[in-house]
């Protein structure tokens, strides 16, 4: 799963054993330090079986395990990545002026859309047509 820096999401996963009570545990890759130790994971109404948990995290790469809380044994696992390419592709979006909630402001010395700001410089003479 991939995701864009500090956005909030769910992990979802499908257990047989529907009522069962699922624990998660997130590490972040990189260091490999416990993040999230033994949180609950709780079951969507209506869903029989389908789990869901909350998730948040800067940019990384992360694995989730999900154990039963009675046996302890881990029944899924998953890999999460937050913040590789979803931003730049997001940045992208933005400085080109294809996100309207961001206008992009040009004048002859720089280009700027919400947060992301470019310098223009030089002699050399370019030309923009819009149709």
């Amino acid at each position: 799963m991939k995701y864009k820096t500090n956005e909030s999401t769910y992990i979802m996963a499908n257990f047989s054993d529907a009522g069962a009570s699922i624990l998660i545990d997130v590490y972040d890759l990189a260091t490999d330090v416990k993040i999230i130790t033994a949180d609950p994971m709780y079951q969507i109404l209506g869903l029989e079986g389908i789990y869901k948990y909350n998730f948040s995290a800067p940019a990384g790469q992360y694995l989730w395990v999900a154990s039963d809380f009675d046996t302890g044994l881990i029944i899924k696992y998953g890999k999460i990545i937050v913040g590789q390419g979803e931003d730049r592709l997001d940045e992208l979006h933005k400085i080109h002026g294809l996100d309207s909630s961001s206008p992009m402001s040009v004048s002859a010395t720089s280009r700027t859309s919400g947060t992301i700001n470019q310098t223009i410089s030089g002699s050399s003479t370019v030309t923009v047509t819009r149709t």
